[in-house]
């Protein structure tokens, strides 16, 4: 009998949640050593007499540590670059031997990782972009080689295959992607309903909401994948302010809802009903989560925009301390029709 399309999805679901470990270190590594081809092509422009002058010079991240352009932003771009990419690989590794809900954890942290290695190549080009205004009068400007899209393209296989490894990936249906395609919808609605707004980007909202539910509903994976990723993204492009911002104010920022995510057997395995012992582990996840968006914050106020830490921090706590808390606030008092829901709609 021939097998069914539904057949051939498990199939394939459980083989790459059997290898994608192998695919994510494969990529990984490739992502490494495309970046030793010319990643970047600067432009020099001058003239001699009435001629005009051109030369384009080709740069990859070893440069970085041969001192051609040295500068202590474009350096310390690469080094985190690598040590993400290596971060990621350990966790790829070390998930694939354990077992359980710590193995899960560490498979979503290792995707964490993979995609902040990606979106420091973003970084790592405005950080050299800087450098070669600094350093040379006649500089014109800065493409992206092939090194850096083959780069690029690497460390997203990388993203894919590991996050394939996460047994939230295992249990996706079209009832979970519609669900968390409404949940998304809502809270980019609800980014526009502001209490207020800072001065530099950020407002005190309820669009952390609909995110923690959908973390807390389908686990730490689905949630970095939808907070971090899909409406970081989504934000990130309609806000404004520049793919540069996405690595620590929209991936960072909304994907900690994935902390919930963890909590979610503590909080949704209650059966009775609004409990002391639910709301008190909703309380401590909500916090957790917005200790990290805060983290997040405070690094993209210091390093985007030159803050010191007192500065940042004192910036950031005025909306993302008031935004997570009133979420939360919110979160326990919908604890009892979640509770009513994950029973109609039970999630694995």
């Amino acid at each position: 009998m021939e097998e069914t399309n539904q057949e051939k999805g498990t199939k394939l679901g459980g083989f790459l949640n059997k290898w994608g470990f192998l695919g994510a270190i494969v990529f990984a590594i490739a992502g490494v050593l495309f970046t030793l081809a010319p990643i970047f092509t600067v432009e020099l422009k001058w003239y001699v007499g009435e001629e005009k002058m051109k030369d384009w010079i080709p740069v990859n991240l070893i440069d970085a540590f041969k001192g051609d352009y040295a500068n202590k932003v474009w350096s310390w771009a690469v080094i985190t670059l690598l040590v993400l990419v290596v971060l990621g690989i350990a966790l790829a590794l070390v998930g694939k031997f354990l077992k359980g809900k710590v193995s899960d954890g560490l498979k979503v942290g290792g995707t964490f990782a993979f995609i902040l290695a990606l979106c420091m190549l973003f970084i790592t080009k405005e950080a050299f972009n800087s450098t070669m205004q600094w350093e040379i009068e006649n500089y014109n400007g800065i493409e992206a080689n092939w090194g850096f899209a083959a780069s690029l393209a690497s460390l997203a296989f990388a993203t894919v295959a590991s996050i394939s490894t996460t047994d939230s990936a295992k249990n996706t249906t079209t009832q979970s992607i519609a669900e968390d395609g409404m949940l998304i919808a809502l809270a980019f609605v609800l980014n526009f309903i502001k209490l207020f707004a800072m001065p530099t980007g950020g407002s005190v909202n309820f669009q952390m909401l609909p995110l923690f539910i959908i973390a807390l509903r389908r686990g730490p994976a689905r949630g970095l994948i939808a907070g971090g990723l899909v409406y970081g993204l989504l934000t990130c492009i309609t806000d404004g302010y520049g793919l540069y911002t996405f690595p620590f104010d929209y991936f960072i920022g909304f994907g900690s809802v994935a902390v919930i995510g963890f909590f979610r057997t503590l909080i949704l395995n209650e059966k009775n009903g609004y409990n002391v012992k639910g709301e008190v582990f909703i309380a401590v996840a909500c916090i957790l989560a917005t200790l990290v968006r805060f983290v997040g914050g405070c690094t993209s106020s210091m390093v985007l925009y030159g803050y010191d830490f007192n500065a940042a921090a004192l910036y950031n706590v005025g909306y993302v301390g008031i935004s997570g808390a009133i979420s939360m606030v919110a979160l326990m008092a919908l604890y009892g029709p979640l509770l009513k829901v994950n029973k109609l709609f039970p999630t694995k």
